[in-house]
């Protein structure tokens, strides 16, 4: 019955199992065709260096060396997907691989600007960002989205006074940026290795819906099989005394047949034939078993099954004589009458009158 009820469930955690891969989105290494460049601040007057941008199957290692001569000196690395824009709105988080043998590194993300006025102005892109300490043991970073904030100079750069809520639209990434940026940092030749940059979600919350759905399923699906197997048991025990003298198949046999008839001793039509197509038994060893446990047949043990049932309705309910006799399998009123008078010795009306005064 539970290897029954598991199999069942199997159907649903097939069709969960292809949803959990949409949690994570890959950018690094890329699945689709990317665009890696550099920058630094020369293009502003500074007087940083990239030195080279390496790349292989595993990894991306950049090579600079800031010098003094802007104010904030830095270099960094272009991530560009070809199919632009992003949409990173079902996500809360970026996760990173990145070695470096400086202090901080600063992961910015530009999005397209919402059609405003931030476009006459000419912004070309609304940049969030977010520090990683990259002095950490470990190599790999989370950093949740919602942690990215606008930064103060793209305020004064783009001479932009605020944005509507400071809200980002996330359907909209147009590019990654890993920068370093540090002023104590002097002629001396510094890298970056980025190994890997994917956004992804926390599959938590869905997982705890799924269980819960499952441990529903699996509740319903285990009481209900486990009423179905009451409801076939046989009300009437084996014969303790007859069942010692039966070998463990004669016992499994007998269970058998008896939790068959009185599966469906109350449909009239139900006959000998129907068991035997049901358990495959003969008749002969139903007759045999069931006069070695029951010391009844086949024929008689229907009978006696009906009349019990019939009693018991007669005494504890007010149903009418004919509608015992259907909900009892005896075709007509007519014979349930005759039959009952002939083993109780009074009509099914007398016999109710009695037990009832």
């Amino acid at each position: 019955m539970v290897r029954r009820i598991l199999l069942t469930g199997l159907p649903l955690l097939l069709l969960v199992a292809p949803f959990l891969s949409i949690w994570k989105y890959q950018i690094y290494p890329q699945k689709e065709p990317m665009a890696i460049d550099t920058f630094s601040d020369a293009t502003l007057g500074g007087h940083s260096q990239i030195i080279d941008l390496r790349q292989n199957p595993r990894n991306i290692t950049f090579n600079f060396r800031l010098n003094q001569g802007y104010p904030s000196p830095y270099a960094g690395m272009i991530l560009k997907p070809e199919k632009k824009p992003v949409d990173i709105s079902f996500y809360d988080s970026i996760i990173l691989k990145v070695k470096s043998n400086i202090d901080r590194v600063r992961v910015d993300l530009h999005f397209q600007p919402p059609r405003s006025e931030l476009l006459i102005k000419s912004a070309n892109s609304i940049v969030t960002e977010s520090w990683i300490e990259t002095q950490d043991l470990t190599d790999e970073y989370t950093i949740k989205l919602r942690d990215f904030k606008i930064p103060h100079w793209w305020y004064s750069f783009y001479g932009i006074d605020h944005l509507v809520d400071d809200k980002v639209d996330h359907r909209f990434l147009s590019f990654l940026e890993i920068t370093a940026s540090d002023v104590t940092i002097n002629g001396m030749d510094k890298e970056i290795i980025l190994e890997h940059i994917e956004f992804s979600k926390s599959p938590f919350p869905f997982l705890i819906m799924v269980l819960v759905v499952l441990a529903v399923y699996y509740s319903i699906a285990f009481f209900y099989s486990l009423r179905k197997k009451r409801q076939q048991k046989s009300p009437i025990p084996l014969n303790k005394l007859a069942s010692t003298n039966m070998n463990d198949q004669d016992v499994l046999d007998a269970e058998k047949i008896i939790r068959y008839i009185h599966n469906y001793y109350k449909n009239p039509d139900f006959c000998l034939d129907d068991l035997i197509n049901e358990t495959g038994i003969s008749s002969k060893r139903i007759n045999q078993l069931l006069k070695q446990n029951q010391k009844t047949t086949f024929i008689k043990y229907i009978h006696t099954l009906r009349l019990d049932l019939s009693k018991e309705l007669l005494r504890d309910t007010n149903q009418s004589i004919t509608k015992i006799a259907y909900e009892c399998g005896f075709n007509n009123h007519t014979h349930f009458h005759r039959f009952f008078k002939e083993k109780e010795g009074v009509s099914p009306g007398e016999f109710r009158k009695q037990k009832n005064k």
